[in-house]
């Protein structure tokens, strides 16, 4: 395939779960080691020619032998691509992405649940505690097979502050 540019369209993106526990928790976060974890799960819609990406984010810390959540937050980022059958093959709850697409999808997505992190923690415990940086292009070169299985939420970073 030789074609120079792919037509995609960022649709909508929407808020799903914001969840602050440091009121419930006792931490101290410029001592407690706070652990960021990262989550995806990719559901296409061939037909629409759409497709969602949930994109999560958990910061974790570990008191007592205990890992606990301080603060969660999800965003749903939809996708409109045009011929998405040429980029993305379901087989048996298998997905498998060109990474071409996957590298664009998941940049746009970060990048947005960075942007709407910062607006949701100003003036919070977590104000100095932005999304690391990620290397979109990296991380999809280390994916032998860029693929999820439908329905699966995996973690594919983590990230400690100290």
């Amino acid at each position: 395939m030789n074609r120079v540019a792919m037509q995609i369209r960022l649709s909508h993106i929407e808020e799903i779960k914001f969840v602050d526990n440091t009121q419930n928790y006792k931490c101290d976060l410029k001592k407690d080691n706070v652990h960021v974890g990262f989550s995806v799960q990719l559901s296409p819609d061939i037909e629409q020619n759409c497709t969602d990406i949930l994109l999560g984010v958990h910061y974790d810390i570990k008191k007592e032998d205990r890992k606990t959540s301080i603060l969660e937050y999800k965003i749903n980022v939809t996708f409109e691509i045009e011929d998405m059958i040429e980029y993305i093959l379901i087989e048996k709850n298998r997905i498998s992405v060109k990474p071409e697409l996957l590298t664009i999808m998941l940049s746009v997505s970060i990048g947005s649940l960075r942007g709407m992190l910062v607006m949701r923690t100003k003036n919070s415990d977590f104000e100095n505690y932005p999304l690391p940086l990620v290397n979109v292009t990296e991380l999809v070169s280390k994916i032998r097979h860029p693929s999820w299985y439908e329905n699966t939420i995996h973690p594919f970073f983590k990230f400690r502050y100290q």
